[in-house]
């Protein structure tokens, strides 16, 4: 579905993935955004091994923290598949090696996060080091050097004008017709999304419960290795310092995101939120480059001692890997493509079918647009997201009185304009 978004320049959900249409380098369809996605968690892999190294710990122990992300159950899940998710994180990494440095590199470091917003708003998890650091390199006192930074930001925003631009072709799949400026504002605020994200009703223990729920996610990517963790911060009370870097990304990409939101604490929610998450589990990796610094302290005086960290290291991550990849292994998994093909197949010529929720519609929207199966038929998406808005155009061409629900339109549409096609429904209790 998403491979079909890019190959068609359509626009999808707010704002995640006002870049993805940039990343159209393979004609294969089929390989494209996995592909992509899994250069994202390469990408990813190679920035905490740059931070830690960054840090202080050796080129050893950073090469060694790095490959630990790689066993974490999000990351390979995030990474195998063609979501938002791993394009975030690798922004959010980029912008915080950028400003963690000796001498951080401003104006890239800005450019990235306004073009990191294009992707998702939890780039938001880095602005506060982002502040924290231009007041203690006291970038205010420089004018100038504000101006360009504010600049390159906003060239790194810019990205958004694909949507109008594109809006205004009307693509097949065209949510929230951002070509109109209020559409277009509420498409980058995720207008849509509020709903989901900040009017639940939510209580103190639908937080606690959120916070209970992230400890145990993170105990689940990386077991043992969070051992490594608590000794960084052996190592670096040792040499009193403070990680107050990496604490406050941890901070701000879990909990804070968990204070952020407003989800009521339901089974739904806490698979949308865990995804949430991966920012903050990447960040735990830093932390185990002093850990691991910290443990060669310790047995320094064991022959070969470097050695036998990295052979018993490496050893348990070939064991973590096993155990979180099992669950990530879908390379036979064609439930949604044959999904999509079996109702295809069931639908006589010049059908027309009503669809409605994300794993009824996205698969069709594939097999129509991508794979063109079928072109005799035609599909409508009831939740109005996905090919054309037949309700909004009706409403603007006939006149009709904005009140009349969506239900009466479409009834009105098949009996007077399509009634000599075969209607088809997905399943759902208001048909009558």
């Amino acid at each position: 579905y998403t491979s079909g978004l890019v190959f068609f320049l359509m626009i999808r959900r707010p704002p995640r993935s006002t870049l993805f249409p940039y990343t159209t380098l393979f004609r294969s369809i089929a390989l494209r955004m996995n592909l992509a996605s899994a250069v994202m968690g390469a990408l990813s892999v190679t920035l905490v091994y740059l931070i830690v190294h960054e840090l202080g710990s050796f080129k050893l122990f950073a090469l060694l923290a790095a490959l630990s992300s790689v066993c974490g159950h999000l990351f390979l899940e995030q990474s195998l598949g063609s979501e938002a998710y791993i394009f975030n994180a690798v922004f959010v990494l980029g912008v915080f090696f950028l400003i963690v440095r000796r001498q951080p590199i401003w104006m890239l470091a800005g450019f990235l996060t306004g073009l990191g917003f294009g992707i998702h708003y939890l780039i938001l998890a880095v602005i506060p080091i982002f502040a924290i650091k231009l007041l203690i390199f006291r970038i205010y006192r420089k004018p100038r050097q504000l101006v360009l930074l504010g600049l390159a930001v906003m060239i790194g925003l810019s990205c958004f004008i694909y949507l109008p631009l594109r809006a205004i072709k009307d693509p097949p799949v065209n949510w929230g017709t951002p070509h109109k400026l209020e559409n277009f504002i509420g498409h980058v605020k995720r207008k849509q999304y509020k709903i989901l994200e900040f009017k639940q009703l939510v209580t103190i223990a639908d937080k606690l419960l959120y916070l209970k729920e992230f400890g145990k996610q993170t105990l689940k990517q990386y077991h043992d290795l969070l051992v490594l963790v608590l000794l960084s911060f052996v190592f670096y009370f040792a040499r009193r310092k403070i990680p107050w870097e990496t604490a406050v990304l941890f901070l701000m990409a879990g909990p804070g995101i968990i204070m952020l939101l407003q989800f009521k604490f339901e089974i739904l929610n806490l698979t949308r939120m865990q995804t949430y998450y991966l920012p903050a589990f990447l960040s735990l990796t830093i932390f185990i480059g002093p850990g691991l610094s910290q443990l060669q302290f310790w047995l320094r005086k064991v022959p070969y001692h470097k050695a036998l960290i990295a052979f018993l290291f490496i050893a348990y991550l070939v064991f973590l890997f096993t155990i979180n990849s099992k669950d990530n292994n879908f390379r036979n998994n064609y439930l949604g493509y044959d999904f999509a093909g079996n109702m295809l197949a069931s639908l006589p010529r010049d059908a027309v079918f009503f669809t409605e929720g994300d794993n009824k519609t996205t698969p069709f929207c594939y097999t129509l647009l991508v794979e063109n199966r079928r072109p005799d038929i035609k599909v409508f998406d009831r939740s109005r997201n996905l090919f054309s808005d037949i309700f909004r155009y009706f409403r603007r061409l006939s006149g009709v009185r904005q009140k009349t629900s969506n239900i009466e339109i479409e009834k009105y549409l098949v009996d007077h304009y399509i009634k000599d096609r075969p209607v088809f429904y997905s399943l759902r209790p208001d048909i009558k």
